[in-house]
């Protein structure tokens, strides 16, 4: 019995040897374990921390971009409020009615301008008829000669010459001249 006692003792010490041995192999491989989880986590954690600065500073562009802006419209808005500025609304209003008014003006005196050249040709064209019909008969009274049988004056028609002025610019318009043959 001794001998099954002894050699049951040597491997019960061999088995808590083995026991130890393998205790320590899992202590180490859990350490191994460990390690490499705070590594990985540790590396993690540094990513992250990198992603958080690279945010905050963007924010804190974005915020400085935000600021910059905000101090310019500030001081554009001040600018607004100056004496040269408060009344510019109405000023702009005032010389978009002026120049309305004057462009208005500009389009009745053309037009006006066609109206009174028009009359002043037809009451030059019935005088010229009226003196060319007294010239007429005073020739035919004082004149006893057979090769003449009559004077009168002729014009030329700017009838046509009218009507090209509609479409021609003011500054481009000569005065009139009348022939007469």
């Amino acid at each position: 019995m001794k001998k099954v006692e002894l050699k049951n003792n040597k491997d019960l010490k061999e088995k808590e040897a083995q026991r130890d041995a393998l205790k320590a192999e899992i202590d180490s491989d859990s350490k191994a374990i460990e390690a490499a989880k705070v590594r990985g986590v540790n590396t993690q954690l540094d990513q992250e921390c990198t992603k958080r600065d690279k945010i905050k500073t963007k924010r804190d562009q974005a915020l400085g971009t935000l600021r910059a802006e905000r101090e310019t419209i500030q001081g554009l808005e001040d600018e607004l409020k100056e004496s040269k500025y408060a009344n510019a609304e109405a000023t702009h209003r005032k010389h978009l009615i002026k120049k309305m008014v004057l462009e208005r003006a500009q389009k009745d005196i053309r037009l006006y301008r066609i109206a009174l050249d028009s009359a002043v040709m037809t009451f030059h064209r019935k005088k010229m008829e009226l003196i060319n019909k007294y010239m007429k008969f005073y020739w035919k009274k004082i004149y006893k000669g057979n090769d003449i049988d009559c004077i009168e004056i002729k014009t030329d028609n700017d009838d046509a010459a009218t009507e090209k002025t509609v479409k021609v610019d003011m500054s481009k318009i000569q005065r009139k001249s009348y022939n007469y043959r």
